[in-house]
């Protein structure tokens, strides 16, 4: 009989019973282990999404860039269905403080908080159901605070440009500089050099929103504010603002009643070619906001001992 057709022993071939639990517990440990990694994998298929969401919505609202802007500058009260633009040199330290204390952060008063590492929620930070709710929605209530566009430049020059030897300033000298390379601006920039780098064609990326215009940050021609104010008649204003939202008390929170350590008429700062610019660059805001097309009134100028002062004397 050859070797391939000979019967081999049975013990060659039958498995054991050590064999065959060895072969069980192989299957069940792979088994476990595809539905334990399917398991871990589901939070990050669910952030993936989340992220996905997001990036989608930047698609829904960012037909143009205007939108993107805009939602990073609306800070969302969700719990009280709120939702206020916050735009630069128009109250908004004062006003996001008040928000972080209307979300019941136990430090709202520290300003160090109001803009880095507020907090806050932006609808930016949204997913696209939640945006379209915030923007359009009725279940929402919208709010905005208006400046007129010269005393908000000039506020802007000041408090950004012209605070001599600080780091703060030399941040944004150096930044008109990368703006506006085809302008020669030396250590001291002048307010109509000012102007004409942040109205110029010349510049290749102004987009700092301390003096961008209103309209491009918070959308004053596509969304339906329910309320919107001006700063200049803020401490009249804001009473009925604050009826509606059912927030009366906390209007000593924005310090209204602080005293000016100065002031200068604003229409001084303005040569007539400074008005042409500042009147074609900022068209948009002067056509939704019905502002006087001559620069008036005052700027007014605060120290910061003021504001620690004021702030040291609210209860957090």
């Amino acid at each position: 009989m050859s070797m391939s057709s000979k019967t081999l022993p049975k013990h060659v071939y039958k498995p054991s019973a050590v064999l065959v639990g060895v072969i069980i517990f192989t299957f069940f440990v792979a088994h476990n282990s595809i539905k334990l990694n399917e398991t871990f994998a589901q939070p990050r298929s669910s952030s993936n999404s989340r992220q996905r969401n997001i990036r989608t919505s930047r698609k829904i609202f960012s037909a143009d860039n205007k939108y993107i802007k805009l939602l990073r500058h609306t800070i969302v009260l969700r719990s009280q269905a709120v939702a206020y633009c916050s735009v630069p040199k128009i109250n908004c330290s004062n006003m996001r403080m008040l928000m972080r204390k209307r979300e019941g952060f136990s430090n709202w008063c520290n300003r160090s908080f109001i803009h880095a590492n507020s907090g806050l929620l932006s609808a930016s930070m949204m997913p696209d159901e939640s945006v379209q709710t915030v923007l359009y929605g009725s279940e929402y209530y919208r709010f905005y605070i208006s400046r007129n566009p010269f005393a908000r430049l000039v506020s802007a020059y000041e408090n950004k440009i012209n605070r001599k030897g600080t780091d703060n300033s030399k941040l944004f000298k150096g930044m008109l500089r990368n703006e506006c390379p085809g302008l020669t601006l030396g250590e001291f920039i002048s307010f109509s050099e000012f102007v004409e780098c942040v109205t110029s064609a010349k510049a290749t990326n102004m987009n700092d929103p301390h003096w961008r215009p209103q309209c491009d940050l918070c959308r004053l021609d596509a969304i339906k504010y329910d309320k919107i104010i001006s700063l200049e008649n803020i401490k009249e204003d804001i009473r009925d603002l604050f009826e509606d939202l059912g927030w009366e008390n906390d209007i000593d929170t924005l310090m209204l009643d602080t005293k000016p350590s100065g002031s200068k008429a604003i229409k001084s700062y303005y040569s007539d070619l400074d008005i042409e610019r500042v009147l074609k660059y900022y068209a948009d805001d002067f056509k939704f906001l019905n502002y006087s097309h001559t620069p008036t009134g005052n700027i007014e100028f605060y120290s910061s001992v003021q504001w620690a002062s004021k702030t040291s004397q609210s209860k957090c």
